[in-house]
């Protein structure tokens, strides 16, 4: 047996013809380069498809499966220092996503630029600020730590993500931080992810937040 693998380097433009032929050694024959040139095209207006391009045509080992947002993206964003204080007073959506035991339970809070006073859209254009919160349970992180290789015991010690008493996410805590984060900052409406979420979402909204189901 003599396998040839023929794949597109990590660092080459995925963008290029020449990558594409280089992964495609039979390119022309039984694959014409039209249908790749589209396929390219259609990954890069189209984010969640990127991955599946690298992955089908290019033979690149990617970090997620489905792409949403471009990573270079992501990193240009590295380092930017958020003033929370400067936030205070506005406007704002949040995203809920609860766990129990083994996963993490998140709130996101996110902030438009072009938000009015009605919470509507006045233009896509715009910075987008986003305030994310984190909660596992205390119990067992060290375990869960070893076993995710995740630092989770450090982020609570840094304050990056709380930790609630017991072996399982403490919803209770939770809700009281969403009622603290509301004194703080306008939040308009909150979506939440209906999965294990009836009871809290019960509560929140008779707290008086307007909860929009999510999944």
């Amino acid at each position: 047996f003599l396998p040839v693998i023929y794949e597109a380097g990590r660092d080459e433009d995925w963008t290029r013809s020449e990558v594409w032929r280089s992964a495609n050694p039979n390119l022309g024959v039984s694959v014409s380069e039209e249908y790749l040139d589209r396929e390219c095209r259609r990954a890069q207006e189209t984010p969640t498809y990127e991955n599946t391009f690298k992955r089908l045509h290019l033979n690149m080992r990617t970090q997620q499966d489905v792409r949403w947002l471009a990573m270079e993206r992501w990193d240009a964003c590295g380092g930017v220092r958020i003033d929370e204080k400067a936030l205070e007073g506005r406007r704002c959506f949040a995203g809920l996503d609860l766990s129990t035991t083994t996963d993490i339970s998140a709130l996101a809070l996110v902030f438009h630029d072009a938000l009015d006073e009605y919470g509507e859209l006045t233009s896509t254009e715009g910075t987008i600020t986003v305030l994310p919160y984190f909660w596992i349970p205390e119990e067992g992180a060290r375990q869960r730590e070893r076993r995710d290789r995740v630092p989770y015991v450090t982020w609570a010690n840094q304050r990056l993500i709380e930790m609630t008493p017991g072996n399982v996410v403490d919803y209770d805590v939770i809700r009281k931080r969403i009622t603290e984060l509301s004194k703080r900052f306008e939040i308009s409406e909150i979506a939440l992810d209906r999965w294990n979420a009836t009871h809290l979402a019960s509560q929140l909204s008779g707290d008086g937040f307007e909860m929009v189901a999510f999944g």
